[in-house]
């Protein structure tokens, strides 16, 4: 037995056995089923399951077959914790009540798709508690803390992401919830010895420092936070580690838990089972072993010694998975599904975190920079020249760690991009960094021979090539590609960076 969509199960043969005529004829018979397309097994509604598994039972021919139920934890998950209809209409209600009280210029420059609505409305069905697993790029920041603004009560919120995001969610919140967050009410926790902020609305820390710093795992209170966003999801999917036992730990105690992951399962099932573990209650979330046992390949390592290690490895029963997913906490939408939906383009400003900008070089472009102002007002040098230069020049030298640290989190994520920079040092400090990472690229600037540059940029697919009219440009500036395609443009030189 196992899930084939959202309300039905089905019987099947195990891989590589057959069903006798017997057994068929009284399959047949159960009522309530309808065979598959593959004439290979019955599809039944999953409020039947009691009584057909009583039917299968009663009849002599199926008795004698070794049956393989639904595991108890699965039956409680999609019995207990389906979502309720997303279109429901207190929830549409809600999510356009909330969208009203936005800001009006906000709301007309980045006006809200229906699909993210229905993101938003997903996370209330699930009382807060859902993965929100779209691709990169369709706004999963945005419905997370749509999703979160909706309680409150639960406040303050605690956003736990990787350290190169701190500043992204916190412009993010601030621009999404205005009339909620105002100056003060959101905290960046960037070292450990900082205290947690009593009259913060919103904490956002790193990985790293929510695992190290017992401080940071609770509110300024001492209470446990009730309300929890986790961007990048999969950073938890080792189940060994010290990250994984502090999160999870905190999602199961929270009462409003949004995690956020576009590769909620890039290479294993089993990176899945962590998700579900912190998001449903644990008679309804299976243990590891259980999980891998059902939807993973299991692989046996002998070491020298005698010593066993057991992995799994791969997927199966990718349907019930998909379906037990779906059913409860996840909802996965892809680009060419939402293609029309989206604008041509969208710009965001990603700040760097202070700490990883040079600090010498930021000491002696403080100095450029007020000796600059101060012959501005003394009327001498109005017009730009070889010291404003030289400032553009010693930022990129300042930002280089900062942009690299960016471009690891786009690659750990499997994120293909093209990057833009204006000074060779900032190059040279990327290339160093896609070096080291061991990441396949190419690079174009203005010392690269002409009859090589069509070369490089002819190693990207014509169907990426042709839609970016960028392209034809290619050849005359200075910029790296992460091969083999690209869907994000970063640019890593902004003039203005000091405030």
């Amino acid at each position: 037995m196992e899930l084939c969509g959202h309300g039905e199960f089905r019987l099947v043969p195990a891989p590589g056995s057959r069903i006798d005529e017997p057994v068929l004829k009284d399959l047949s018979d159960i009522s309530g089923g309808a065979l598959g397309a593959n004439k290979r097994g019955w599809r039944f509604p999953l409020a039947a399951y009691d009584a057909v598994l009583q039917q299968i039972r009663s009849r002599p021919a199926v008795s004698t077959c070794e049956l393989e139920l639904l595991p108890d934890w699965l039956l409680l998950a999609v019995r207990n914790h389906s979502s309720s209809p997303v279109g429901a209409p207190e929830f549409t209600n809600q999510v356009e009540e909330f969208l009203n009280q936005m800001p009006s210029d906000i709301i007309e420059e980045r006006p809200v798709m229906q699909f993210q609505k229905e993101g938003i409305r997903f996370g209330l069905s699930r009382q807060g508690r859902c993965l929100l697993a779209d691709e990169m790029g369709l706004g999963k920041t945005l419905q997370a803390l749509a999703i979160i603004a909706q309680y409150e009560g639960d406040w303050p919120v605690l956003v736990v992401a990787p350290s190169a995001l701190r500043l992204v969610w916190r412009d993010q919140a601030t621009t999404w919830l205005p009339h909620i967050l105002g100056p003060g009410d959101v905290q960046v926790l960037s070292q450990g010895k900082q205290e947690v902020c009593k009259d913060a609305k919103l904490v956002i820390t790193s990985y790293e420092l929510l695992s190290r710093n017992a401080r940071f795992q609770a509110r300024a209170d001492g209470q446990a936070y009730k309300a929890i966003i986790v961007d990048e999801a999969h950073y938890i999917k080792d189940p060994k580690s010290k990250r994984t036992g502090v999160i999870l730990k905190m999602c199961r105690a929270a009462t409003r838990c949004v995690l956020i992951s576009g590769t909620p399962a890039v290479n294993r099932a089993s990176e899945l089972c962590t998700l579900l573990q912190a998001l449903l209650p644990a008679k309804a979330s299976p243990s590891f072993t259980k999980f891998c046992e059902r939807y993973c390949e299991r692989q046996d390592q002998h070491l020298p010694g005698g010593a066993k290690v057991v992995k799994w490895l791969g997927s199966k029963r990718k349907t019930e998975l998909n379906a037990l997913l779906t059913g409860t906490v996840m909802i996965r939408r892809l680009k060419n599904e939402v293609l029309k939906q989206l604008p041509k383009k969208r710009r965001q400003r990603i700040a760097l975190d202070a700490s990883t900008l040079n600090a010498g070089i930021m000491k002696e472009l403080k100095t450029l920079m007020r000796q600059r102002e101060d012959d501005l007002e003394n009327g001498e040098n109005p017009q730009p020249g070889p010291a404003v230069t030289n400032i553009y020049k010693l930022t990129a030298q300042a930002k280089v760690d900062g942009v690299g640290e960016y471009v690891e989190y786009l690659l750990s994520n499997d994120i293909k991009f093209l990057l833009f920079a204006h000074h060779h040092v900032m190059l040279d400090g990327l290339e160093q960094k896609l070096k080291a990472l061991g990441a396949k690229y190419v690079r174009i600037d203005g010392n690269t021979p002409a009859q090589k540059r069509g070369v490089l940029v002819e190693q990207y697919p014509p169907l990426v090539r042709s839609p970016c009219d960028d392209f034809e440009s290619l050849e005359s500036v200075s910029c790296i590609f992460s091969l083999p395609f690209s869907c994000i443009y970063l640019h890593g030189y902004l003039l203005q960076i000091l405030s």
